[in-house]
Parts: C-alpha cells; sequence; structure tokens
C-alpha cells in the first residue's frame, strides 16, 4: 500500500488520505483488510479509520482508497455518517456487527417442518 495524497483538516480534526493498492488477485479487498493496512502504513489504530471508497476498476489489479483518520475514536463516530460506520462494522445502534450464522436461529427438523407446511399451505390457498 502507498499512501498518494493527504490533507490535514483541523476543523474536523482529522486527515484525508488516498492511497494505491497494488497487486491485487481477485475481489477487491474488504474495508477490513485495507483499513488494517492504512493502520500499519501511518502507525495509527485502526478504531480511528473511516474508508470512503474503494475505486477498484473491473480486471484491474490496482484501487484507489479514499479514507479519513481522525484523531479519537468519539470523533470518528460523531462526524461520519452512520452508512459509513456501518460499512466499517457498525450496526445502527452503535454495537458491533454479528455474523449473519450467529444472528439466524438454528434450522431445526421441527423449524423446517413448519416452513414447509406454511408453504403448503399457501400453495392450497392460491389454487383456490
Amino acid at each position: 500500500m502507498q499512501i498518494l495524497k493527504q490533507s490535514r483538516e483541523n476543523l474536523f480534526g482529522r486527515i484525508e488520505l488516498e492511497a494505491l493498492i497494488e497487486g491485487i488477485e481477485g475481489a477487491t479487498p474488504s474495508r477490513k483488510e485495507v483499513i488494517a493496512g492504512i493502520a500499519k502504513e501511518i502507525g495509527k489504530s485502526a478504531d480511528v479509520i473511516a474508508i470512503r471508497k474503494i475505486d477498484q476498476k473491473f480486471g484491474r489489479t490496482k484501487a484507489i482508497v479514499y479514507a479519513r483518520v481522525y484523531e479519537t475514536k468519539e470523533q470518528k463516530e460523531k462526524m461520519e455518517q452512520k452508512t459509513v460506520l456501518e460499512r466499517g462494522g457498525r450496526k445502527k445502534g452503535g454495537k458491533k456487527e454479528e455474523s449473519p450464522s450467529a444472528a439466524a436461529p438454528a434450522k431445526t427438523k421441527e423449524n423446517v417442518k413448519k416452513e414447509e407446511k406454511k408453504a403448503e399451505e399457501k400453495k392450497e390457498e392460491k389454487k383456490a
């Protein structure tokens, strides 16, 4: 990773930066991977970095990252839009996101049978 531009915004207490990621094989790197790379590059904690955009053209092995680095985590949560925070691993309530498998109820034989029964009832209602 290479930092292309870095500008300080004293009013907002942050640094805006553009970084270049080269040698990408396969899919665009995740936001968590990019945050870790930027944190390592500039020597800050991952908690104070917000990724605005990862711009990779189809078929290219390069991507440009637009990010903001805040002085504190509280400053980041106060200044960034909720959607940016959600993409960075936060839910609307300010809690960390759980994996979908942990949040979904376990599928037991009873649940599967109930779902099948409801689907059959809907089919019968449509026929009638």
